[in-house]
């Protein structure tokens, strides 16, 4: 069984869904290796949208990120998707795949974001309302649920949860926030490479 890595801070939940990713594709990868490495990456490519406030990992960052030859030569990117049905979702976990899905939280809380009163999240809580967004690795599935890694029940941070396929649908249904316009889910439909 694979051990997941948990999110660490606030801001790491892309590049833990990557990691994870990477540990779902055999790869071995560790969070003291690998998994800075990639919260340092990200944190640099993100550095240009302080001018907005934004703190984090924006999509373009996890897709330049995905493209790095040493994370290539164990993920595909199959597609990425905004705004993804569930069937498209379902038919690739069925087959083998898994996804990284950034989805909108419509409330802040302590593990994910700061208050919304706070500097840190000023721009996200005039402009998204509320929102923010957040990114969870789906491996597959267990039994009729999805598995979702490092998903918020509660107001808690969890590191393996299961969902339902309602809540499933209201994840990808949601909409936020980002750069002053509406953005739908985003799913990237993983693959693993097959060693040769």
């Amino acid at each position: 069984m694979i051990r997941y890595t948990k999110q660490r801070d606030r801001l790491s939940c892309g590049p833990t869904a990557i990691l994870n990713a990477l540990k779902w594709a055999g790869t071995g990868a560790t969070y003291k290796e690998e998994g800075r490495q990639l919260i340092k990456d990200c944190r640099i490519h993100s550095k240009d949208c302080d001018l907005f406030g934004i703190r984090g990992v924006i999509p373009f960052t996890l897709d330049a990120i995905l493209e790095r030859k040493w994370i290539c030569k164990h993920l595909h990117v199959k597609y990425c998707w905004s705004g993804p049905t569930i069937e498209l979702l379902n038919n690739h976990l069925l087959s083998g795949g898994a996804a990284i899905i950034r989805y909108w939280l419509k409330h802040h809380f302590p593990l994910i974001g700061p208050s919304a009163i706070s500097k840190d999240m000023e721009w996200t809580h005039h402009y998204a309302q509320t929102s923010c967004g957040h990114y969870v690795f789906c491996p597959g599935f267990c039994g009729k649920k999805y598995i979702i890694i490092n998903d918020v029940v509660n107001n808690d941070l969890q590191t393996v949860c299961h969902i339902t396929k309602r809540r499933m649908h209201r994840i990808l249904c949601n909409k936020g926030r980002g750069f002053g316009t509406v953005e739908n889910c985003i799913v990237w439909l993983l693959v693993k490479k097959v060693k040769s």
